[in-house]
């Protein structure tokens, strides 16, 4: 008696799981969406680079948690020569919110990277190379060697 029981039970198991790994969406998929996203946002800057010389603007997109939220960020590194010289290439921190992408920070530099900022707590990056970002309306040279810069929404 006590085994059907048992055998019951475990396919009840068995089914639940497949439904709810069914109904989560997948990491994959997400990125997919997510990077559909980037390519929209940067469709103009495609547009510049191949009136500049007819190649196509390549990004480079890292998805990373920066804040632990679940929801990943990206490090979009826009590969092309119009956006690249002898500092490094653009290369935007960008959230997800919404409908909406927010531009968290944005740098010319050879690498973009994450990086835990155990006392802030916040959204974080690791700037590799000679490097300059925006605030305000006056650019900031960021100091080499590479160390951990936290963002906030602009």
């Amino acid at each position: 008696m006590r085994r059907p029981i048992i055998i019951i039970i475990s396919m009840i198991s068995i089914a639940i799981m497949m439904m709810t790994s069914a109904c989560a969406p997948r990491k994959d998929d997400l990125e997919a969406v997510l990077r559909e996203r980037l390519v929209r946002l940067y469709a103009e800057d495609d547009k510049a680079a191949r009136a500049m010389n007819n190649e196509p603007l390549r990004l480079d997109i890292t998805f990373v948690d920066l804040d632990g939220d679940g929801v990943p960020e990206a490090i979009v590194r826009l590969d092309h020569p119009a956006f690249c010289g002898s500092r490094g290439c653009a290369i935007d921190v960008v959230r997800f919110e919404g409908d909406s992408v927010v531009v968290l920070g944005s740098y010319v530099a050879y690498q973009v990277g994450a990086c835990h900022d155990a006392i802030a707590q916040s959204r974080c990056v690791v700037v590799h190379g000679s490097a300059w970002r925006p605030q305000g309306d006056q650019p900031v040279r960021l100091q080499v060697p590479p160390s951990c810069h936290c963002l906030q929404a602009r």
